[in-house]
This record gives structure tokens, C-alpha cells and sequence, in this order.
């Protein structure tokens, strides 16, 4: 494969390619945290068997290239999180990246040092020229995270959820190839 998820290491962190049996790992850490699945605009995972079955489609599209989907792993613990690239555009040199962290592992730099990592690898393949990333207007947090790592906000898209019965609005950011300061 020409371009994929490739082992990506930090001081603390280790970001890799999913296996199957990190079902539970996800379930456990993440995909069944409340939290998590509000801010990111999807329902918990109310059992297991329904993250079994979203990470081995995961598993299986890494038989294609130019799939980056990484789970983040605390180095000698256990996985915290994912970040994925959610759409691309090959043609515009353009992706979109998707993170989520457990919420009891929130406010230690893990996120901001994931998506670092995963941005200077994204621009090194040499496909992407803009990386951009959604989050909810009210998740501040999420946007800081993308502003340390030199996302600018672009525009705010106006209703474009609906949460708990209640319409809510998408902040677009981006972050360009020349603008980066790896």
C-alpha cells in the first residue's frame, strides 16, 4: 500500500491501526462514554457488540490505500481513543480529520498530541494541502485543541445538528499546508 495508517509514535502516546480484539478497549474507554458520544454528534455504544462490528469494517478498509484511521494508545497502558481522516478529496488535496478521547482522559494534551502528529504525517504523504475539522459550536475544548495545533476557523454552519432536540451549530476550521509550522 502506497499511503495508510502508519505506526506513529510520541513521547507518550502510540497511534496504530485497529485490530479487531480492541473492540472492547473501545467500548471500554470510549465509545460507551456519554460524554464522548455528545460532543462528537453520535449515539453511545450501548454494548459491546456494536463496536465489534464498526472496528472490524475499520479493520477491513485498511486493505485499501489511502486509509488513515489510527487508534491512540497510552504508551505500556491501554487505548484512550481514535482519530480517523472522516473524507477526502484527493483531487482537491483536501481531508477532514474526526478524534475522540475518553472523557477521563480529558485535559492532558492527548488529543492536542495526537492530532499533531497525525497532521505532520497527513502533510508529509504528500496527498493533503488543507486539513480541516468540524466540531460543535459549544464543545470549546475541541476547538482549542485544533487552534494549538494551528487550525484557524473558517465559518460557523448554522443548525446543523440536532442534539437532545435541540438544533446546534458545526464550526468548520482548517489548517493549510503552507501554514504549518510542524
Amino acid at each position: 500500500m502506497k499511503n495508510s495508517t502508519k505506526k506513529l509514535e510520541t513521547d507518550r502516546l502510540v497511534l496504530r491501526k485497529f485490530k479487531e480484539d480492541d473492540y472492547q478497549a473501545m467500548f471500554d474507554y470510549w465509545a460507551s462514554d456519554e460524554s464522548v458520544a455528545t460532543g462528537a454528534g453520535w449515539p453511545k455504544h450501548e454494548n459491546p457488540e456494536d463496536t465489534k462490528g464498526l472496528v472490524k469494517m475499520w479493520v477491513d478498509e485498511y486493505k485499501e490505500d489511502n486509509v488513515f484511521n489510527w487508534i491512540i494508545e497510552l504508551k505500556k497502558e491501554h487505548p484512550i481513543g481514535s482519530i480517523t481522516v472522516v473524507r477526502k478529496d484527493l483531487g482537491n488535496h483536501t481531508c477532514e480529520l474526526g478524534y475522540n478521547i475518553g472523557s477521563k482522559y480529558w485535559n492532558n494534551g492527548y488529543a492536542t498530541e495526537a492530532i499533531h502528529t497525525v497532521v505532520d504525517y497527513l502533510f508529509q504523504t504528500g496527498l493533503f494541502d488543507v486539513i480541516t475539522a468540524q466540531c460543535f459550536e459549544h464543545n470549546k475544548a475541541s476547538i482549542r485543541v485544533l487552534e494549538k495545533n494551528g487550525f484557524v476557523k473558517e465559518g460557523v454552519l448554522r443548525n446543523r445538528y440536532i442534539v437532545n432536540n435541540k438544533k446546534v451549530n458545526l464550526v468548520e476550521l482548517s489548517l493549510l499546508k503552507e501554514e504549518y509550522e510542524g
